[in-house]
């Protein structure tokens, strides 16, 4: 599969996530937890239907299970490291422009792309390295 339709399953999966992260989120917002408990616990949910989505659709993994643990952790760290980026894009965004500042749909927008450029890379690369 070419690089730019696996960056398009992946965008996919992304937006699946998010509809599974933010339902997660609220779901037990309403059932009484706190939003940032909600969130900790949505997030991993997430995250994981991401790994599995990628692993079938967008890199084809194949089905065997060898290394599985460590597939998944890579995959959870590149994701992680991918929100940092996202999260530091923003803040740093915020910081340096007035702009910025004042519409920070545009920080969350450079955020966000920089975010899914370092997951895609990061997944495509060490998590599913060898299936490439």
């Amino acid at each position: 599969m070419s690089t730019s339709r696996q960056f398009l399953w992946f965008c996919l999966s992304g937006g699946l996530a998010f509809l599974i992260d933010a339902g997660c989120t609220q779901a037990w917002v309403w059932a009484g937890l706190d939003p940032w408990t909600a969130r900790g616990l949505a997030f991993p949910v997430a995250v994981t239907f991401t790994w599995l989505f990628n692993r079938r659709y967008t890199f084809r993994a194949p089905t065997r299970t060898q290394g599985l643990w460590r597939e998944y952790l890579t995959y959870v760290g590149t994701q992680v490291f991918g929100l940092s980026v996202n999260l530091g894009s923003y803040a740093l965004m915020v910081w340096v422009f007035d702009t910025v500042h004042t519409w920070p749909v545009i920080g969350v927008a450079i955020g966000s792309i920089a975010g899914l450029l370092v997951n895609f890379l990061g997944a495509k690369h060490l998590a599913f390295r060898r299936r490439n």
